[in-house]
């Protein structure tokens, strides 16, 4: 009898410890998700305006898996892709770092360097687009903080908040020189995407 009960309480730890994983799982999801539809409302009305295409959490094929792109926005200006983190805490480290440091009150975590995983996102796009005959698409970077929270100390241009990622898509972005074609961009993106 007393193995039972003592079986019994091991089986129902191990279910407990196994929730407990699935929602913290799950919570990160929804935060990461939070931030990202954080940031696409808040540049969407500027990127509509301006006519350009906002896309967001598109999916590429990568090899056997795939990858997720947070928001992608396609104009006549060309491409920009954003990685978007919803973190708090101060980001620290160098812009060609592997990882860079999240450090808050009682807790410090590494953070793989989300532009070196923009930049995975961008080769995968590009491949996409030049496998369907498009070879000189400009596509640019920016990584964007999104939890107001987050203390950046990053120093480059294509790494802030909300506020910097608007102000850079607004000062940088619209106002480059080139001029590409946005049909066959979004033929493309409609081809591939999941």
């Amino acid at each position: 009898m007393e193995t039972i009960i003592i079986s019994s309480m091991v089986i129902i730890f191990f279910i407990i410890i196994m929730i407990e994983k699935i929602i913290s799982q799950w919570s990160r999801r929804l935060v990461g998700k939070k931030g990202e539809w954080l940031t696409y409302f808040y540049i969407k009305g500027i990127v509509r305006r301006r006519g350009g295409i906002l896309y967001k959490n598109i999916r590429f094929p990568l090899y056997k898996t795939s990858t997720e792109i947070d928001i992608l926005i396609v104009s006549s200006h060309g491409i920009l892709c954003i990685e978007n983190k919803h973190v708090s805490g101060r980001i620290t480290g160098q812009y060609r770092d592997k990882y860079w440091q999240q450090n808050k009150t009682y807790e410090k975590k590494r953070l793989y360097n989300p532009l070196l995983q923009n930049e995975g996102h961008i080769k995968c796009l590009n491949y996409h687009l030049m496998k369907n005959g498009l070879k000189t698409v400009p596509i640019s970077s920016y990584v964007v903080f999104s939890n107001e929270k987050a203390d950046v100390k990053i120093k480059h241009d294509n790494v802030g908040t909300i506020q910097q990622a608007k102000r850079y898509i607004k000062k940088v972005y619209f106002r480059n020189s080139y001029q590409v074609n946005v049909k066959r961009i979004i033929q493309i993106i409609e081809k591939v995407k999941y």
